[in-house]
């Protein structure tokens, strides 16, 4: 794969790097980080320019430099990616849901205390 070659997903677009990126921080391969071994070959690589394998992240901070091996190879396949978003998706709905209903009984008890009060 091309570093730069764009994925379209829905509507979103990521390059290739981008996507292996996602991929490893949402767990849904496996990924870790090089050794220092690893980390000099592709510092020297990267220094002279050359591309970085394609299933290598760099990511550069305040800390330091840091290369993530990303092996999309050993994570879920396409059927079980998409039964596991859709389960984390229907979490996250549950957990809006559950939030609603608490902040709206919160507002009707708030609202009930407002009157009895005024009528006081």
């Amino acid at each position: 794969h091309n570093e730069e070659e764009t994925i379209v997903a829905g509507n979103a677009k990521l390059t290739y790097k981008d996507y292996l990126e996602k991929l490893a921080d949402y767990e849904l391969c496996s990924s870790r980080e090089c050794t220092a071994e690893e980390k000099a070959k592709y510092d020297e690589m990267f220094t002279k320019g050359e591309a970085l394998p394609d299933n290598v992240i760099r990511n550069q901070s305040d800390m330091g430099t840091t290369y993530i091996i990303v092996d999309i190879n050993d994570g879920l396949t396409h059927e079980q990616l998409v039964e596991y978003l859709l389960i984390k998706e229907n979490e996250k709905l549950s957990k809006i849901k559950q939030m609603l209903i608490f902040f709206t009984v919160l507002t009707v008890i708030g609202l009930l205390c407002g009157v009895i009060i005024a009528l006081l």
